[in-house]
């Protein structure tokens, strides 16, 4: 398997970046505020929390966050 069908897996997989999705959320100080900073609805953000955060979204985290939430928490 490939890298890259490998992220591909792990996207898709429930919970897979749950350590990632609960840094994301304590870190914008909830779902809401998450989805307000990083200009998706609340909706978008609740479904990541099932599907796990999609991968287009972690290099914004990252900024957003100065790097408190990183890739290395996928």
């Amino acid at each position: 398997m490939t890298a890259i069908e490998q992220m591909a897996e792990q996207v898709t997989q429930p919970h897979v970046n749950k350590q990632f999705f609960d840094a994301m959320c304590i870190e914008f100080g909830g779902m809401g505020k998450a989805a307000k900073a990083l200009g998706v609805t609340y909706t978008a953000i609740h479904n990541w929390s099932f599907r796990g955060v999609p991968l287009s979204r972690v290099k914004q985290i990252e900024e957003l966050s100065e790097g408190r939430v990183h890739r290395g928490l996928l």
